[in-house]
Formats: C-alpha cells, structure tokens, sequence
C-alpha cells in the first residue's frame, strides 16, 4: 500500500509530506532556514496541510500539527503530533 501524500503550504514552499510528524519536521526545517536566510530574522507563523485541494490540517507557529482548520481550535483540543512531547522508552 503507498503511503498517503499531503501537501504543506507555508510561506513561499509547497512541499509533500506523508504524515503529521513529517510536516512538524519539515515546517521547523523551513522555518529555521528562512529565518537564516533573510537578515531580519523572518520567521515563518505556520503551515496549511492539504490533501488534494482540501484543507486537513495545520501546524502552528511552534510545529504542532493539528487536524481541521485553525478556526476549529478549542481549548480542550489536542495536537495530532507534539514535537515537544516527551516520548517513553
């Protein structure tokens, strides 16, 4: 079975990736070179991840990914991936 294809939009990239903590990774790798590579420090604020022409999902400024759109958010609402989670051994 192929693994599922997104597509996460930010800034000026467009780029696949095949899963929430694939865009987490990605967005913090483009954000990090986008804030070296302009020298005013200019940092990326998030990315929209789409499947086909559909918005699934997001990933805030910190590289949580969250399924939906941003104007679903609610309090009590959990990331679908945490970078910062501590992961058991």
């Amino acid at each position: 079975m192929l693994a599922q294809i997104w597509t996460l939009r930010t800034g000026r990239f467009s780029v696949p990736v095949t899963g929430a903590e694939d865009a987490s990774r990605k967005f913090l790798v483009l954000q990090r070179a986008e804030e070296t590579r302009t020298a005013w420090g200019r940092t990326l604020r998030g990315g929209k991840i789409y499947e086909g022409t559909t918005q699934i999902g997001y990933v805030s400024q910190n590289g949580r990914v969250w399924k939906g759109l941003e104007s679903d958010w609610a309090t009590d609402r959990k990331p679908a991936f945490d970078p910062f989670a501590h992961k058991e051994a």
